[in-house]
């Protein structure tokens, strides 16, 4: 008999766990302390939570309260919130979109105004139907931040695809201009000894004169005895007479 007492009682531990540890464990991505979500509500949407966030290095969390205040708690990180703030005195639902971290940079403005305008997301959210709205809007904001990380990531291994390609194309070329210009420095010079004879005149230099012509000159004088005088080239020079 104890021991069916200790059987039962430990099964009803072990059931009692295994209904309380998931939940327990998806719902810290949600804050609701004024239990405006009901139960089945919550458990589905902190299901979609909890596999948002187990794919991506970006946290998703959703608050439901009455305080915008209470957004703030989660902006530390990489962190997505979509607080649901309801307002009592008017019996009126708003909300909006906080983004801290890689997630700002992710998604951008103009992706969050499209979400937060989307048709079913604005009458769901507005109306009251909270499961629906948020489901819908966290599943919008995790397409987008993906989809523009693979964007980025193509956009990185772009640029480092061409400046590979560039540098290839750089190198075959400058390999190319040093090959003929080695080639060129290695060609034959053109012999100018062997087929050219250069004469240089030095510069103690004289002229020889093969032939020499003399001139006979008259003299007509006053005195009575005659004779004759001669002038001529010589070596070196005609020098003439003064």
């Amino acid at each position: 008999m104890i021991k069916r007492l200790l059987t039962i009682t430990l099964i009803a531990v072990l059931l009692l766990a295994l209904t309380v540890v998931p939940t327990s464990a998806s719902s810290e991505y949600i804050y609701d302390p004024f239990d405006i979500l009901a139960p089945k509500e919550e458990q589905k949407l902190a299901d979609h939570l909890y596999a948002l966030n187990s794919q991506s290095h970006i946290s998703y969390y959703l608050v439901v309260s009455e305080r915008r205040s209470d957004a703030f708690r989660y902006d530390t990180g990489n962190t997505v919130v979509l607080l649901v703030e309801y307002d009592e005195d008017y019996d009126e639902y708003f909300y909006e979109l906080f983004t801290y971290g890689d997630a700002n940079t992710a998604i951008s403005n103009r992706e969050v105004n499209r979400i937060l305008d989307d048709p079913e997301v604005y009458n769901d959210l507005k109306s009251g139907n909270i499961l629906d709205g948020a489901y819908r809007a966290l599943t919008l904001i995790d397409t987008a931040a993906h989809d523009n990380m693979r964007g980025d990531n193509w956009l990185l291994k772009t640029i480092l695809t061409s400046l590979a390609i560039s540098v290839v194309i750089a190198s075959i070329v400058c390999g190319i201009i040093i090959y003929k210009y080695k080639k060129k420095l290695k060609s034959p010079i053109y012999p100018l000894d062997r087929y050219a004879t250069l004469y240089l005149i030095p510069e103690n230099s004289r002229d020889i004169f093969l032939h020499k012509t003399l001139t006979r000159v008259r003299i007509n004088t006053s005195s009575t005895s005659g004779g004759s005088r001669s002038s001529g080239s010589r070596g070196g020079g005609s020098r003439g007479r003064r």
